[in-house]
C-alpha cells in the first residue's frame, strides 16, 4: 500500500507540472490554435478550433446533436463556453485520473513507473492536454479498460466507455465488442472474434452501400494505391483477410511518411507514435513465442490488442491514429508480465 501512495505522489508531482506548463503557456498555446503550431502536438487541434469558431460559437448546443457524436473537442469547448483553457485542465485531469487507475493496477512499484513513463513518452497521451483533440479521450479509455480487466471495478469499466465514446462513437463499440469476446474471467472467444469478422465481412459492403457518401472522395484521394486495394477487398466481401494485413501495413505507414516529407508537422510525432508500438510489440512477440506467457493473464492484453480495432478498420480511413490506443493494450501486457515474473522467479526480473 505503502508503494501505491510513493506513487501518487509522484503522479501528483508530474502532472502539477504539466498544470505549470499549462498555465505559463496558456496564451501561447490559444495562439497555436489560431497559427498553425498546434498540428506538431494534435493532428485536428486547429481545425477543431477553427470549425467551433466559424460555426458553433454563438449556435445553442441543443441545435447542434452532432456534436455528441463527431465533435467531442468542439462540444468540450461549447461547454467551456469558449474558455481553451478550460477543456485543457479537463483533459489534464482525465489523464492524471486514468493514470492513477491504472498505475493502481500494477502488482509493483516497478511495473507502475513504467507504464507511467511508457504512458508519458507516447505523444498522443502526454501531448493531450495541450490541444483539442479526441486522442487523449481514446488513450485514457484503454487505460480504463486495462484497469477493468485486472481489477474487476466496474466503476472503471463505465469509465472507459464513456471516454471510448467521447473519443468515438465507433470506439465505443470496439469496447462492446471486446467486452463480449475476451471476457475478463474467462478465456477469448476466438470462434466468437471469427464469427464476427466473417459478418462484417458480409454486412460491410452492404451497409456502405445503404449510406450516401459512405467513401468521402477526399478520403480516397489520400489514401494511395493500397488504400484502394483495401477498400475493393472490403467491398468484395474479405474483410477477414484484409483486416490483419492492412492492421500490420498502417502500423509503420506514418514512419514512411515522416521519412519523405519531415516538414510536415505533425509527421514526426505520428511516427514516434509508430515506432514505440512497434518496439512494444515486438518485445511481446518475442514473449508470445512460449507458453508460459501465453497461460499468464497479461496475454488477455496481447488478444485485446490485436482484435480491438475489428469493428473500426473496415472503414476507408488509412492512418493509424484512429486505432492507436491499442498501444497501451500492449504496454499493459508488457510490464504486468514482468513484474509477475519477478514475483514468480527473481532471476527473470534481472532480463529485463
Amino acid at each position: 500500500m505503502g508503494t501505491v501512495r510513493i506513487t501518487h505522489l509522484l503522479l501528483a508531482a508530474a502532472f502539477l507540472l504539466l498544470g505549470l506548463i499549462l498555465w505559463a503557456f496558456s496564451d501561447a498555446l490559444f495562439a497555436a490554435h489560431t497559427n498553425g503550431l498546434i498540428y506538431y502536438f494534435s493532428s485536428d487541434g486547429g481545425e477543431y478550433y477553427r470549425l467551433y469558431d466559424l460555426f458553433y460559437a454563438d449556435v445553442e448546443l441543443l441545435d447542434s446533436p452532432t456534436l455528441f457524436m463527431v465533435g467531442s473537442p468542439i462540444l468540450m469547448l461549447k461547454l467551456a463556453e469558449g474558455h481553451l483553457w478550460v477543456v485543457q485542465l479537463v483533459n489534464l485531469v482525465v489523464m492524471a485520473y486514468s493514470l492513477r487507475i491504472g498505475v493502481d493496477a500494477l502488482p509493483d512499484m516497478r511495473s507502475r513507473i513504467k507504464f507511467v513513463v511508457g504512458a508519458l513518452v507516447f505523444p498522443y497521451f502526454v501531448f493531450g492536454f495541450l490541444a483539442l483533440n479526441k486522442e487523449v479521450y481514446a488513450m485514457s479509455s484503454a487505460i480504463m479498460l486495462c484497469a477493468y480487466y485486472t481489477a474487476g471495478k466496474r466503476r472503471h469499466l463505465l469509465l472507459a466507455l464513456f471516454f471510448a465514446g467521447l473519443a468515438r462513437y465507433y470506439m465505443l463499440l470496439s469496447f462492446f465488442f471486446v467486452i463480449l469476446t475476451v471476457p475478463r474471467n474467462k478465456p477469448p472467444r476466438y470462434r466468437a472474434i471469427i464469427a464476427i469478422a466473417l459478418g462484417i465481412s458480409f454486412l460491410g459492403p452492404i451497409v456502405k452501400s445503404l449510406i450516401p457518401s459512405y467513401s468521402k472522395d477526399e478520403v480516397l484521394d489520400v489514401s494511395g494505391l493500397t488504400g484502394l486495394i483495401f477498400t475493393a477487398m472490403i467491398d468484395h466481401g474479405a474483410y477477414f483477410i484484409a483486416y490483419p494485413i492492412k492492421y500490420l501495413f498502417l502500423l509503420p505507414q506514418r514512419v514512411y511518411s515522416w521519412l519523405i516529407d519531415p516538414a510536415r508537422k505533425s509527421n514526426t510525432m505520428e511516427a514516434w507514435v509508430s515506432l514505440l508500438t512497434m518496439f512494444v510489440m515486438f518485445r511481446l512477440a518475442l514473449l508470445v513465442a512460449g507458453r508460459r506467457f501465453r497461460q499468464s493473464p497479461s496475454f488477455k492484453f496481447v488478444v485485446v490488442g490485436a482484435v480491438a480495432p475489428l469493428p473500426m478498420m473496415w472503414s476507408d480511413i488509412m492512418h493509424w491514429r484512429y486505432f492507436s490506443f491499442v498501444y497501451f493494450f500492449y504496454l499493459f501486457a508488457l510490464v504486468q508480465y514482468r513484474a509477475i515474473s519477478r514475483q514468480t522467479d527473481p532471476s527473470d526480473g534481472l532480463k529485463t
